[in-house]
């Protein structure tokens, strides 16, 4: 970070300031003033700072005397008449207003090391060198963001199943999954909103509502209840287990049994399987007006190209199947390999 030139929060402070200015009609500039010059440092009020140039300052104010003799006065007796003048300087802007400049002594030049803003006023050039405190009108600017264009995945979802470690390791192209939960859920993100019917080559949206939602949450952690319980039943048989085995001799951890054994436990590991229709990309404006009864076409064929995911990695595509008991299922067409 180091390496890096951020702006400083005065220097924001001050572009914005000077846009603001700007858009005001304030007549101002980047520039910076001759430090070798006679200058007039003040305050204004305690709050805003300033510099201008003596000579050019008293040439303003009285032009018929500034081309006098320089012998006839001195630069003490100009910055007396400076702060004894009720408005030495005339400020367009209002955030500029004040009672009182007051002259002090000049800081150090390193307050030129950089430009200032300065403002071409009636009595020349004034230079801030402090900014006044004042909120900063920003850009007029939308009141709010128009997302009308911001795209949308949606995922039309058939159904979901759940099928064992071991039993997806050995499915093959050609056989048939089972489809066990019908969902026709519309999702993305991951996240559900509406269930979707087909009609004629036509998908058309219901939008969710409290009903929806009750229902989803349902669908969702149904399957994690039956879960749940399976794992707490299986907790107490190897705790009773582990009673009448107390006593027995410890085998080697490394034994192959044991192997076997872990293999066999993750070969019971379920795993959620999702079979999806199609998927269509559209824009926020677009799904407001599939939601108030727009359509979508249903691709060609694409019950033939049924995508299969398992924990929501693509494995598998294949033709959906209406079997006689009135469930649905797919048959492979196709496997993916997973990338290692």
């Amino acid at each position: 970070m180091n390496c890096l030139k951020l702006p400083l929060l005065s220097e924001i402070k001050e572009r914005r300031l000077e846009t603001f200015w700007r858009a005001e009609g304030v007549p101002v500039s980047i520039s910076s003033p001759d430090a070798f010059s006679e200058l007039l440092f003040f305050t204004a009020d305690e709050s805003w700072q300033g510099v201008m140039n003596l000579g050019e300052w008293f040439s303003h104010v009285a032009p018929e005397m500034s081309g006098l003799s320089n012998q006839m006065y001195d630069n003490l007796q100009l910055k007396r008449l400076f702060s004894a003048t009720e408005r030495p300087v005339d400020l367009p802007p209002q955030s500029l207003s004040y009672k009182k400049l007051r002259l002090q002594a000049l800081p150090d030049h390193s307050i030129f090391e950089k430009p200032l803003l300065c403002l071409e006023t009636s009595q020349g050039a004034l230079w801030i060198t402090k900014l006044p405190e004042m909120e900063i009108p920003r850009p007029s600017l939308p009141k709010k963001l128009n997302l009308s264009i911001l795209p949308i995945l949606l995922t039309f979802e058939i159904g979901v199943s759940q099928l064992s470690l071991g039993l997806l390791k050995k499915i093959s192209v050609g056989d048939i999954l089972l489809i066990s939960q019908l969902t026709d859920r519309v999702s993305t993100a991951g996240i559900g909103i509406g269930r979707y019917q087909k009609n004629e080559g036509q998908i058309m949206i219901e939008k969710r509502d409290e009903e929806y939602d009750k229902n989803l949450e349902e669908d969702e952690y149904e399957d994690e209840e039956d879960e749940y319980e399976d794992e707490e039943h299986q907790k107490d048989q190897e705790n009773d287990d582990g009673d009448d085995a107390e006593n027995e001799n410890k085998v080697n951890e490394h034994h192959p049994k044991d192997q076997k054994k872990s293999s066999s436990l993750c070969a019971q590991v379920p795993v959620t399987l999702t079979f999806i229709l199609q998927k269509n990309k559209v824009t926020v404006e677009k799904l407001e007006k599939i939601y108030e009864g727009e359509v979508i076409p249903l691709e060609p064929s694409i019950e033939e190209r049924i995508e299969i995911r398992a924990n929501n990695v693509r494995i598998a595509r294949g033709k959906l199947l209406g079997m006689e008991n009135g469930a649905l299922g797919v048959e492979l067409t196709q496997l993916y390999q997973s990338k290692t």
